[in-house]
């Protein structure tokens, strides 16, 4: 096995592809390389991009905030049309919005933002699964580079000969290169000397990987979820999940031999506080256009925003637990971020607006005879 192995792997060519990036993902990678705490700079990136769709935020806060101001306005109004018509939610449905039509209320200034952030979400989350195969990839190719490195070196010790093979060069020719002959190499070495040998280079591998994989806090690899379910060191199947690429199993598995593979990355305890933000922030903002919602159904029941509240939180839980925990980060700074900054520009839009809104007569309450 360590012959077949030796032939198989140590070619210092024998290297993996990462995948390409988009500009998100190289901006990820610049932020990871200048601030070297790869969780530090995901905090950071959050921060960056909910400062960039903040006056969409705005936006939505204060269109939501007017709404809300107007809908107060409607009240009277809108109460007796549910009183009028709570046996036709059809009928009510159109006086509602040809009420809405007549005082400029609209749903547009809120809804268009949020679609977006969700776009915006989608391509952030696509550069975050880039970003984790290509540094996998990128990883493993520097662990298999200092584990072949050990070998050479011993070559080279040896001052064994290099051999002369034939490449087929693209445009059809051949031309001859050198390189490193490992069945001389195994020839030089008895076999406890290359059973020592290999254990050297995984050692060497084992030190790389320690040092190149990220971790943050309690989950050990970031790139890999933050639950008990995944280890540390990924299994060859999952690696290639992960990195997108197709590897010899028997070569991962002796480039990884001496690495510690039943330790957990984590404790579910980014997916649990994903699920929590994500539940305080659509709770939040259910809270603020509750009324609204009340009066948009002949039945005053806020459908849509309670299924939200639902929805979103386990979305994101399932994120968290599939994907990177670099991902599960970002989503949780965003939320947190998305829960601050709500509190924020709502505290002042309302100061703001209710003034305004405070000098405007009341809509009239029409009695239909």
């Amino acid at each position: 096995m360590t012959n077949a192995f030796m032939t198989m792997a140590v070619s210092l060519a024998n290297t993996i592809n990462p995948k390409g990036l988009n500009w998100i993902g190289d901006l990820l990678l610049k932020l990871f390389s200048a601030i070297g705490t790869v969780g530090v700079a995901v905090i950071i990136f959050t921060l960056i991009v909910k400062v960039i769709v903040l006056p969409l935020d705005i936006y939505s806060r204060v269109s939501s905030k007017k709404n809300e101001f107007k809908m107060k306005r409607m009240k009277p109004q809108l109460e007796k049309l549910k009183k009028q018509y709570a046996n036709n939610p059809q009928l009510y449905q159109q006086k509602l919005s040809a009420l809405y039509k007549k005082e400029g209320y609209g749903m547009m200034g809120q809804c268009l933002p949020v679609i977006v952030s969700m776009i915006f979400f989608i391509v952030v989350f696509n550069a975050f699964r880039s970003v984790s195969y290509h540094e996998v990839a990128h990883n493993y190719n520097d662990v298999v580079t200092s584990f072949n490195q050990v070998i050479v070196d011993k070559y080279e010790e040896l001052s064994l000969p290099m051999k002369e093979v034939n490449v087929e060069n693209g445009d059809g020719t051949v031309s001859t290169t050198k390189e490193y002959d490992m069945e001389a190499l195994n020839a030089a070495l008895t076999e406890e000397q290359q059973k020592a040998l290999i254990e050297k280079a995984q050692e060497a591998a084992k030190t790389t990987y320690e040092k190149v994989t990220p971790g943050f806090l309690w989950v050990k690899n970031i790139w890999v979820p933050d639950n008990a379910f995944d280890k540390s060191v990924p299994s060859h199947s999952k690696f290639k999940s992960i990195a997108q690429v197709e590897i010899d199993q028997t070569e991962y598995e002796m480039v990884t031999g001496k690495l510690v593979k039943d330790q957990v990355n984590g404790y579910f305890i980014l997916p649990v506080l994903c699920m929590a933000f994500s539940f305080l922030s659509q709770w939040l903002m259910q809270r603020m256009q509750k009324e609204q919602q009340q009066l948009q159904t002949v039945d005053g029941q806020p459908n849509t925003m309670k299924m939200m509240s639902i929805m979103m939180p386990i979305m994101f839980g399932v994120f968290a637990l599939s994907y990177s925990g670099a991902f599960a980060l970002y989503m949780i700074i965003s939320s947190l971020y998305s829960t601050i900054s709500s509190l924020a520009i709502n505290a002042i839009a309302t100061k703001v607006i209710g003034k305004k809104f405070a000098q405007e007569a009341p809509v009239k309450t029409v009695v239909n005879r």
